[in-house]
């Protein structure tokens, strides 16, 4: 996969494959900090404009800048660009995710899911609360209070006090969950 651009509600999500690195190595980082400045400048904006919040938000400096969040894996960074505040996340699919599904959902939410879960849902369910943690910032404490109340194969919603909507994509192995405030 090539550089892609997605439209997903009104927010365009710029994925790139990148070298993987195994964890640990000191280039993967820079492998994907770079693959980052590479996006913000496909999109036309000047990624010397990127900075992080004291507590690691990322945001572009200067005035009607879009909102932005980043995302990656191990072969693929991603940005979501939006005029609203915005949280994506991208993941491969992994069994990975059903080993670490019942600690991060509650039997409310246990009762929305399909079981057994397959790694395709368990993927998505990580990574809607993923992209709400990341849209709502410090204010979410850890992926666990991200509370989902509906949730079908391409769109959920969580409930209050980290209300949103998030839509899915799925391009290849790697999904991709961005989340919008739904107030």
């Amino acid at each position: 996969m090539d550089t892609k651009s997605l439209d997903i509600d009104q927010a365009k999500v710029f994925i790139k494959p990148i070298k993987a690195i195994p964890k640990g190595s000191p280039h993967r980082l820079e492998t994907q900090r770079l693959a980052v400045s590479q996006l913000i400048e496909n999109a036309g904006l000047n990624p010397d404009l990127l900075t992080k919040t004291t507590e690691g938000k990322p945001f572009l400096i200067g005035e009607n800048q879009p909102f932005i969040s980043i995302s990656h894996t191990a072969s693929y960074a991603a940005i979501a660009l939006s005029a609203h505040p915005v949280g994506l996340d991208i993941e491969h699919t992994s069994v990975r995710t059903l080993k670490v599904l019942p600690r991060i959902i509650n039997a409310t939410e246990s009762t929305l899911i399909s079981f057994p879960a397959d790694t395709l849902l368990a993927t998505k369910v990580w990574s809607l609360k993923e992209a709400v943690f990341k849209l709502y910032g410090t204010s979410c404490k850890t992926i666990s209070e991200v509370i989902i109340s509906s949730f079908t194969e391409t769109e959920a919603y969580t409930a209050p006090p980290f209300q949103a909507i998030v839509r899915f994509e799925k391009k290849e192995d790697l999904v991709i969950a961005l989340a919008a405030m739904n107030d």
